[in-house]
């Protein structure tokens, strides 16, 4: 992020979230160990014991914390992943020798000693091995897919990632 002068902010995060641990994530923590030793109870019924009209703020409160859960699960799975990944000696996505590369791929370190334009060569037909990495992998995510297809709906929005796995659009097991 930059300021009007061109200039990184570097940090510019930080007064918010420092704002808003001081003020609502310490106070929420205190509160909850509060509540759950006064009352010895869990998340989900000690606000019962409180007032039965609050019976909502623990399920609430199960809830959140039950889609925080498979947010923190996908998120260590990727880390995992890319681990699991920088053990090899080449990196998949690094390389045009590998059975899913077609025969238009061209390696970085292919493109980076050509001149554009300057030896006739056409760069428009040819694609990086990491594009056809993510093509691959989101392939084998729509085979997935398919395979879901008789799964509750909640399971028939899966991500599809772009070549630097970051932008996710949603496919459905009907595309």
């Amino acid at each position: 992020m930059n300021d009007a002068g061109g200039q990184d902010i570097k940090g510019a995060f930080l007064i918010p979230f420092l704002i808003f641990v001081l003020f609502c994530g310490i106070p929420l923590v205190f509160l909850e160990m509060a509540v759950g030793q006064y009352t010895a109870q869990g998340g989900i019924t000690c606000w019962t014991n409180i007032c039965p009209l609050f019976t909502g703020i623990g399920i609430g409160g199960v809830v959140c914390l039950s889609f925080s859960i498979i947010y923190y699960n996908i998120i260590m799975t990727w880390a995992l992943f890319y681990l699991a990944y920088s053990f090899t000696n080449d990196l998949p996505w690094a390389t045009c020798n590998h059975t899913w590369n077609t025969a238009n791929c061209l390696a970085d370190t292919v493109t980076h000693n050509f001149t554009p334009g300057g030896n006739g060569f056409n760069y428009l037909n040819y694609t990086s091995p990491t594009t056809e990495f993510w093509n691959f992998f989101n392939r084998f995510v729509e085979c997935w897919v398919k395979l879901l297809d008789t799964c509750p709906s909640s399971f028939n929005a899966i991500p599809r990632f772009d070549a630097g796995g970051r932008n996710a659009k949603y496919i459905t097991s009907s595309q």
